[in-house]
């Protein structure tokens, strides 16, 4: 069983399976809220603000943990992420 710490750094490159994935779609790529906030220079308030105002599908892993759709960010922002 992973402690806590492993487990955050496990999820900072995380792909989720989904139901696409099952009819031979590729999985889901997520990305960190510090990853978006490094890569575009911004704050975390602008990183939410700019997930609601721009539709973000969102992942949430547990109430403090949540995820970007990787795809969603990068065509919002013109820029691919690490």
């Amino acid at each position: 069983m992973l402690t806590t710490y492993a487990r955050l750094i496990h999820m900072t490159n995380l792909s989720v399976q989904t139901s696409d994935q099952k009819e031979g779609k590729s999985p889901v790529s997520l990305v960190t809220p510090k990853q978006i906030r490094e890569t575009a220079k911004v704050s975390g308030r602008t990183v939410r603000r700019w997930a609601k105002q721009f539709d973000w599908r969102t992942h949430r892993v547990n109430d403090r943990v949540l995820r970007y759709n990787r795809e969603d960010v990068e065509k919002t922002i013109g820029s691919e992420l690490q």
